[in-house]
C-alpha cells in the first residue's frame, strides 16, 4: 500500500497550478449605468443627488465588492431623508450596503 504522504505522490512546483480568482458575473461600469437608471426613478431622487454618490470612492468600492464576492449576494441601496425642524429643512441621503 502507498504511502499517500510520501514525496512522491506530491506534484513538483511546476504542477501544482494556483487557483483564479473568479470573473466578475457583471461588468461593474453596466451594473453602474443601470442602477443610475432604475434607482433614481424607484427612489423618487433627483439624478444629479444620486449620481454625485453613485460616484464616490466608497460607493465604488461597495460596488466593486458585491460585483467580485459571490458571499455577498444582495446590494442594498437606502435613501434617508432627515428632517431638522431648527433648520426646517431636510437632506436626502443614500446608501449602499
Amino acid at each position: 500500500m502507498a504511502d499517500p504522504f510520501d514525496a512522491a505522490n506530491i506534484p513538483a512546483e511546476e504542477e501544482v497550478v494556483e487557483p483564479q480568482p473568479p470573473a466578475n458575473l457583471i461588468d461593474i461600469k453596466l451594473l453602474q449605468e443601470y442602477i443610475k437608471a432604475v434607482c433614481p426613478v424607484l427612489l423618487d431622487a433627483k439624478l444629479d443627488a444620486f449620481q454625485k454618490v453613485l460616484c464616490a470612492p466608497e460607493t465604488q468600492r461597495v460596488i466593486e465588492k458585491f460585483v467580485a464576492d459571490s458571499k455577498i449576494p444582495v446590494l442594498f441601496i437606502q435613501k434617508r431623508i432627515d428632517t431638522t425642524e431648527a433648520d426646517n429643512g431636510r437632506e436626502i441621503f443614500f446608501f449602499f450596503f
